[in-house]
């Protein structure tokens, strides 16, 4: 079924610039590097929740792993570049599915439904990041689809 809002998805004039939370695979960071301006966290130390808001707010696109909690307020408070919360790892429930939904505008796609669709799936499929899709209901409650 199609979405209502018909209008093409957001493209960027520029590489897409990316924030890795985590360490993943060499293969897929490496690969990250030659598609995107990508940063990592070279330190894989847990980041802080000012740390990912910073990177939310400056990113558009956000990688996260399951251990970083992703809230509602951290949504809010994200930049209006970011487009994607690409989830890394099996579930996605340290993630506001809800609030993503909502910040993510017309026409767009949701900002979490890759990382949705992926949920149950430990490798993700990371090349498909920037893929946009509509919302359906399965993956975000209370979206169109």
């Amino acid at each position: 079924m199609e979405s209502p809002d018909t209008r093409p998805a957001k493209r960027l004039e520029r590489t897409p610039r990316v924030f890795v939370t985590r360490h993943l695979m060499p293969s897929v960071e490496s690969r990250m590097r030659e598609l995107f301006d990508v940063s990592l966290n070279t330190e894989d130390q847990p980041l802080t929740r000012e740390q990912l808001v910073a990177a939310m707010q400056e990113y558009d696109v956000l990688v996260p792993t399951v251990t970083d909690r992703i809230d509602s307020d951290m949504i809010a408070a994200a930049g209006p570049q970011l487009g994607l919360i690409a989830n890394f790892g099996a579930g996605t429930e340290h993630i506001d599915l809800a609030a993503a939904s909502a910040r993510t505008p017309p026409g767009s796609g949701c900002a979490a439904a890759p990382a949705a669709r992926r949920a149950g799936a430990a490798r993700p499929r990371w090349w498909s990041i920037f893929r946009s899709t509509p919302c359906r209901p399965r993956c975000c409650p209370g979206t169109a689809g």
